[in-house]
């Protein structure tokens, strides 16, 4: 039931945006989610987009690290960076713990507490935790750095932990991939 409703998804994409924007490709990969897809065949940590190298212009992830545990998120930023073109941006939605945030989240603000640890990250349920996962923001600085992508400022933080200047809920990162010798 699940995987036929993700395949009318993908299918509901192509249908009004391949035909027009012929490039637009849509594709539905199996990966295991404990939340989302419980019966995925593979794992998101070692799952190779079965995409070219540096071929794409511009890469969106929204809501997509905000379910993934670090080695995931880890390995989805290097395929992000493998089929990037030098040049070619991506715009990634994230839940970053940085000073502001735990304090607004400390303070009851927030509409996640992201209390429990794993690692780099923290999430709202230890016995759900894709449910939402939030990171520590220079540990994700680091990974972009480490992936040869720059990221452009500024980052674009969002509501979700009380703030009341935002742009959107989810706290946004736009990068470069820039040439590495």
């Amino acid at each position: 039931m699940r995987r036929g409703y993700r395949s009318r998804g993908v299918n509901w994409c192509a249908d009004r945006y391949t035909g027009r924007f012929p490039n637009f490709r849509f594709h539905l990969i199996d990966v295991y989610n404990r939340l989302y897809n419980p019966a995925g065949s593979q794992k998101a940590a070692e799952y190779k987009f079965p995409l070219p190298d540096e071929e794409f212009d511009f890469v969106v992830l929204n809501s997509v690290f905000t379910h993934m545990f670090a080695a995931e998120v880890e390995n989805y930023l290097s395929e992000v960076a493998r089929m990037l073109k030098v040049g070619g941006c991506c715009l990634i939605s994230f839940f970053l713990l940085n000073d502001e945030a735990l304090m607004l989240i400390a303070d009851g603000k927030s509409t996640l507490d992201l209390k429990h640890e794993f690692g780099p990250s923290r999430a709202v349920s230890r016995e759900s935790p894709e449910d939402a996962i939030g990171f520590d923001e220079a540990y994700v600085n680091d990974l972009y750095i480490s992936r040869g992508l720059e990221i452009k400022d500024p980052i674009r933080y969002g509501s979700w932990c009380g703030r009341t200047d935002y742009l959107s809920y989810q706290d946004l990162i736009v990068a470069v991939k820039i040439a590495t010798h």
